[in-house]
């Protein structure tokens, strides 16, 4: 679950969200008698996560407005589940457009329990820009208890979302990622998990955490150039830090692009050649270097080949 942050409920939290209700209470479709307590666990959530400390709200002060700089955090209680989604009803997402919508699942059967109690894991489950939920499909979802809503709203299911350590505000409130299954958008290819995200100058890459294994310096990592169809090792940090994000509405034409050359990568990976470079002793892989047309030798960075054995 590191690809998506857990924030647990405290009881000073919930009666600290209690003590807004009357104040930011609005009359109108409410689906469960908890939906306002769960709106406010959420923005606490979010300033818990962003911040440290959950008091760090704009609860008395962004009624009608965008919770927070850019951000729309959007909650609901269910067990949390990947097939769940980020819903924004289509009459607000008209009148007001945040920079990104942030979805967060209080993790509890609330039509069951009917209680909101310490404890509950809250789950910091992804995000979309504003630009992708307005090209989302929309339709009435329904209600918690299995009676249409009344109204339409825009869909992206969970799973398909940003996550969250890819979420860069500004320099106040980013949150340093440490790996690449918290920034990239995650795929399953042949019963594996790979991450893939877009880096500029390079293109579409896709790490693999199995091809990262035996790498003995943290301070780099492998990736696979989809583009050109070759892994190749960076620097970790600068991986972290140039990653952008790629529009979950293309995210299919993208996985198409990567399983291509996923297969390609296999065939080669049938026929791969490792060995070391005589001159600077470089490890070398025929899937990750360029081969000589000459010689057949891998070419080696330092410019070493058969050639000039």
């Amino acid at each position: 679950m590191n690809r998506y942050p857990i924030i647990i409920l405290t009881k000073e939290m919930i009666n600290y969200a209690k003590s807004f209700i009357h104040h930011v209470e609005v009359k109108r479709t409410v689906a469960s008698p908890h939906d306002t307590l769960i709106g406010i666990l959420g923005e606490l959530v979010y300033a818990k996560y962003t911040t440290g400390d959950f008091r760090n709200n704009n609860i008395l002060t962004n009624k009608g407005q965008v919770d927070f700089d850019g951000v729309e955090v959007k909650t609901s209680a269910f067990l949390f589940s990947e097939n769940l989604h980020l819903l924004v009803r289509e009459d607000y997402a008209l009148k007001r457009k945040p920079k990104f919508y942030v979805q967060i699942i209080l993790d509890v059967d609330i039509v069951s329990t009917d209680k909101i109690n310490p404890g509950i894991k809250a789950i910091l489950s992804g995000f979309a820009t504003s630009e992708e939920v307005d090209n989302s499909p929309k339709k009435d979802w329904g209600s918690k208890f299995g009676k249409a809503a009344g109204y339409l709203c825009h869909g992206i299911m969970v799973s398909d979302l940003h996550p969250m350590k890819s979420l860069k505000i500004n320099s106040s409130n980013s949150i340093a990622a440490t790996s690449c299954e918290e920034i990239m958008d995650m795929f399953y290819y042949n019963h594996q998990r790979y991450f893939f995200g877009n880096i500029p100058r390079v293109g579409l890459v896709v790490y693999n955490p199995k091809d990262n294994e035996t790498i003995n310096d943290e301070q780099y990592i492998q990736l696979f150039k989809v583009k050109e169809k070759k892994i190749s090792k960076f620097k970790k940090d600068i991986i972290l830090s140039k990653t952008c994000l790629l529009d979950i509405h293309q995210r299919s034409y993208y996985i198409r692009q990567i399983v291509s050359a996923l297969k390609e990568l296999e065939v080669l990976s049938l026929q791969k050649r490792i060995t070391h470079c005589y001159r600077c002793k470089r490890n070398l892989d025929s899937r990750a270097f360029d081969i000589c047309s000459k010689c057949n030798w891998i070419k080696c960075t330092c410019g070493a080949c058969g050639c000039n054995y």
